[in-house]
């Protein structure tokens, strides 16, 4: 009987590790618990999960489930693709719950796997109104599994895109679907319209409704509606759910970024399908924004005479530009409205970078054109397209490669195309061009390009090292034939933006071999930027557990070509060798700091200033009187006093070498 009782313990004790035994797969609770919710509306809860599979896994799907009043209650997430062996991930599952307190205690994988979790997940649900009655068993039901955003973990401050996954569990197809986002007070809709249509969601079936949005900065929740309306057994039908978006806790957006927008635009029609399209370029951000870049992408219009990408040095915050830029249009009938894609990019002096994209879209009576026709077709029309750099910033005295995309855009073909790149000489009367290009000339041919056809013509450049850092404008001139040999030329330009080497050298870091037990010890360093641009954020510091005195300098720029000194105090506290580093640090062309250690050593000693007065010490054994300990001591002292005021000359020797000063006899 004794035997049983154990054997029954044994197993009592041993059950929760049974329970809790690894299935290939450790899943973690993250969210608070226990968690309020509100009934009947989605809401989203996030764990990790580890692979611990022994292999890489290419999709799963977790679900947990709880029981309350017999009816059952899931919570379900997203597919999951590709996670390897070892590697964790953060999941997000989603739910609507009844009112009431639910329990979740184990996640199941693939319908498979159970995973028991070490922590409940205790969510209550709370009803505060009366729940809509439940869909006909017949026909299209609209239900949201689930919601990701492009980038995975999005910037706040700038546009993402959120994927609304939804499936039909009804048991009927429905057409002419209609999802409509609507962020209220929290999120805008940054694309032409807030709806994704479908023709056909049959039942069974899933879709992903895919939105442009962007925080408001007076956000005060991660709350959107999502609204389905669709045609159901040839009636209208519609529902709306509730989302709580998964982006954490609310909290007051960046207040030191700049955002840049496009404001109000205009077109003025000059004849021949050409037209002005003027716009205006504001930074309604909270911090000025520089190197704001636009690119024009549009296949339907393109620019007349100039590049494809516009630049703008600097945008002060609340500061507002109109940009002019002469346009054409495609020639193609039928169309009745033009769309001008405009993307940017741009930046902060703190290193905030931002990026948008927004649509200028014209009718062709704006134009000046025909609603039945577009311009006149007997004017082949070729033009730069589009062009790209192998490199966002090019370092001078570096290779780059440009591709151009020269189109014609015509309906006739056209041949004998010259494509000539212009000679950009080097500032300050030197001899040669900032571009060079490499194993080619400057000019290259193109034997035709069909009606509407696209050639591509790749471009390596060598940028002279001594060219200045700035954006360069190359133009670009197009000549080509019609078809009756007529010569047509058409000038475009490129922006070739070119940066300098950002380089600091350290002369020297002087300090003196010896130094003495509490006293001051000093430690300079002379250096200078011998690089091609201003070396931004520049400091000095001295590093190590030590006092220091004056240990620290700043300054906000340190232009091409100069030198400068610091000099800071280290004071020892014990014998030994005392070592510390002097640090530059400072900001490149790209933003990013640069740190430089030069390391140093000190032979720190005690020094002896000598002892008390000689009637305090009896003469020794040897017969030695306090005449001869008075002598010690004031040997001692005399030898610390040279020892100071060697240091002290020997840095004014270094000091005045450096300036190039010459020593006076009397020194």
């Amino acid at each position: 009987m004794r035997r049983i009782i154990i054997i029954c313990l044994f197993f009592l004790l041993s059950l929760p590790n049974l329970c809790f035994a690894s299935s290939g797969w450790d899943v973690s609770l993250v969210s608070a618990t226990p968690l309020n919710v509100t009934a009947y509306e989605r809401f989203a809860v996030q764990f990790t999960i580890e692979n611990k599979t022994g292999a890489t896994v290419d999709s799963i799907e977790l679900i947990s489930e709880s029981s309350l009043l017999g009816i059952s209650n899931r919570l379900i997430s997203n597919k999951i693709n590709d996670i390897a062996d070892g590697e964790k991930r953060t999941v997000f599952m989603y739910g609507t719950l009844y009112e009431g307190l639910h329990e979740f205690s184990s996640v199941t994988i693939n319908g498979g796997d159970t995973v028991h979790l070490k922590q409940t997940l205790l969510v209550n649900a709370v009803s505060t109104a009366e729940p809509e009655p439940p869909a006909a068993s017949t026909g299209a039901v609209f239900v949201v599994r689930g919601v990701t955003f492009t980038p995975a973990t999005p910037n706040l401050n700038q546009t993402f895109k959120v994927n609304v996954e939804f499936d039909n569990v009804g048991t009927a197809h429905a057409k002419n679907v209609e999802v409509t986002i609507d962020g209220g007070a929290n999120f805008e809709v940054m694309d032409l319209t807030n709806k994704v249509t479908y023709a056909d969601v049959w039942s069974g079936s899933r879709r992903t409704a895919t939105f442009n949005i962007r925080a408001k900065d007076t956000r005060t929740s991660n709350t959107v509606t999502v609204r389905f309306a669709y045609n159901n057994f040839d009636q209208s039908g519609s529902s709306t759910e509730t989302l709580n978006l998964p982006l954490g806790d609310v909290s007051p957006a960046d207040k030191k970024a700049p955002l840049v927008k496009l404001g109000a635009f205009i077109v003025e029609p000059q004849g021949d399908g050409d037209f002005l399209l003027k716009f205006n370029v504001k930074n309604i951000g909270n911090d000025d924004a520089k190197n704001i870049s636009l690119r024009l992408e549009g296949t339907e219009v393109y620019p007349r005479g100039t590049s494809n990408v516009l630049y703008i040095p600097r945008l002060l915050r609340g500061e507002e530009k109109e940009i002019t830029i002469k346009m054409g249009a495609v020639a193609t009938e039928g169309i009745n409205t033009y769309s001008i894609p405009i993307s940017y990019s741009y930046e902060s002096d703190k290193g905030f970078e931002g990026s948008e994209k927004e649509t200028l879209t014209v009718t062709a009576k704006q134009l000046g054109l025909s609603e039945s026709k577009g311009p006149v077709v007997g004017t082949p029309r070729v033009f730069l397209s589009k062009y790209t750099l192998s490199h966002k910033q090019i370092l001078a005295g570096n290779t780059v490669r440009l591709t151009l995309n020269i189109e014609n855009s015509s309906k006739v073909e056209v041949g004998n195309i010259k494509i000539s790149l212009g000679v950009i000489p080097v500032e300050g009367g030197a001899s040669g061009t900032v571009f060079s290009p490499v194993d080619s000339s400057n000019s290259f041919f193109i034997e035709k390009i069909s009606s509407g056809g696209t050639v591509v013509k790749n471009i390596d450049l060598y940028i002279d090292p001594n060219a200045a850092a700035k954006t360069y404008i190359v133009p670009v001139d197009i000549e080509y034939e019609d078809w009756e040999g007529k010569g047509y030329i058409v000038s475009e330009m490129v922006n070739l933006p070119v940066t300098q080497e950002s380089k600091l050298h350290v002369l020297s870091v002087d300090v003196p071999p010896v130094g003495g037990v509490g006293q001051p010890v000093p430690i300079s360093a002379e250096f200078v930027n011998v690089g091609k641009v201003a070396l931004k954020n520049f400091m000095v510091n001295i590093e190590g557990e030590f006092p220091k005195e004056n240990a620290s300098y700043f300054l906000a720029n340190m232009d091409i070509g100069m030198s400068d000194y610091f000099q800071g105090m280290v004071i020892p506290q014990a014998e030994g060798v005392l070592r510390g580093l002097v640090v530059f640090t400072y900001t490149d062309n790209a933003n990013q700091e640069v740190r430089i250690e030069e390391p140093f050593e000190i032979n720190v000693q005690q020094i002896d200033f000598g002892g008390p007065p000689d009637e305090y010490f009896p003469p020794d054994m040897h017969g030695e009187n306090s005449f001869q300990t008075k002598m010690n001591g004031r040997i001692a002292l005399l030898i610390a006093v040279l020892v100071i005021v060697a240091a002290g000359v020997w840095f004014a020797v270094k000091k005045r070498a450096r300036r190039g000063e010459m020593f006076d006899e009397e020194l």
